[in-house]
């Protein structure tokens, strides 16, 4: 024999079908792993209407990590509740895209005309607003003044715009 080896006509119809299911796992597994332009990261939180990940543009190396945040729609969603998210994507972009300052994080890029919806933010470091006032005993007045104003300013930004403000942290 010549070193390859005869399949039966059983064989062939299950590799053929291995084939088939191993390349429809990775469509599937590139599918989330990739969005429009955005290679996806880690997941950071996930809730009833949206999952946001660490996300970079995937045409970079991912030697330095991942500079932005994608808030995609949950995939569980059903019904009128995707019809809802979407909306509410919506008027959060429209809201994030009308304010232009400093201490508010910009839109960078947004898909809400088919799926997968998502908006994409830069990633910021840092700590949520609760678990920075939760070390307010080891932060001097100044410091904790100065947090204040970051906000306080940024507030003012959406509500000349004609906003109202959803999540604050310093």
């Amino acid at each position: 024999m010549n070193g390859r080896r005869s399949l039966s006509p059983v064989n062939v119809s299950t590799q053929r079908t291995n084939m088939q299911s191993l390349a429809a796992s990775l469509i599937t597994e590139t599918h989330r792993e990739v969005v429009a332009c955005w290679q996806l990261g880690p997941q950071l939180t996930g809730g009833r209407w949206y999952d946001i990940y660490q996300a970079a543009p995937k045409t970079v190396s991912l030697e330095n990590g991942y500079g932005y945040v994608i808030k995609m729609i949950n995939p569980n969603l059903t019904g009128s509740n995707v019809t809802l998210a979407i909306d509410r994507l919506s008027r959060e972009a429209i809201a994030t895209e009308q304010i232009l300052h400093p201490n508010v994080i910009r839109l960078l890029d947004a898909e809400l005309d088919r799926a997968p919806f998502f908006l994409v933010q830069p990633w910021i470091e840092g700590r949520s607003y609760d678990r920075f006032l939760s070390n307010s005993s080891q932060l001097s007045l100044s410091r904790l003044l100065w947090a204040m104003r970051q906000i306080a300013e940024g507030i003012t930004a959406a509500h000349e715009s004609n906003r109202v403000h959803l999540g604050l942290e310093p």
